[in-house]
């Protein structure tokens, strides 16, 4: 019996070198429209999915800040390692030329947008650090303020044309 390709997956290959859960999310991000169509035509299934599996929503995560909360208490080891790894991309990626002033200038903006409207805004980073295909810099021409919601809906995504 082979392995999943999976670089640390111990499962059993079944499709193309792949185990279930692997070949499943390569599928699902080679045809995101197939995907949205999907779940639009199936708004059931989708439901009881998400009841299923609360934790994988963004809108539970929003909705129970005190269990992430929680969470994050019980898991202070993951969560440094997170912020650690996030930090350390970020400070790789941003440039000596880069104009920190400009950059904190945005931070501020999402944060007084935030205040003023009551919708969360982020900064985002329009090519993602960690992307796929391309990685972006830390620099102030590719940061832009986002709703939260824009935000979390894109993702770590970039569109190559």
């Amino acid at each position: 019996m082979t392995k999943c390709s999976t670089k640390g997956c111990k499962s059993a290959s079944k499709v193309k070198g792949l185990c279930k859960k692997h070949y499943s999310a390569a599928w699902h991000k080679a045809h995101p429209e197939a995907t949205a169509n999907w779940h639009k035509s199936k708004p059931e299934a989708t439901a009881r999915w998400h009841k299923a599996n609360p934790y994988a929503s963004a809108t539970w995560h929003k909705a129970n800040p005190e269990a992430c909360a929680g969470w994050k208490k019980a898991n202070p080891g993951k969560v440094n390692a997170y912020i650690s790894k996030r930090r350390a991309l970020t400070l790789q990626r941003t440039p000596a030329w880069a104009d920190q002033n400009k950059i904190k200038q945005l931070y501020e903006t999402a944060a007084s947008v935030t205040k003023s409207t009551g919708i969360p805004h982020e900064v985002d980073h329009i090519i993602p650090l960690q992307g796929e295909l391309v990685s972006g810099l830390h620099v102030e021409y590719n940061l832009q303020v986002l709703t939260e919601k824009e935000n979390i809906k894109k993702h770590n995504k970039f569109k190559v044309i």
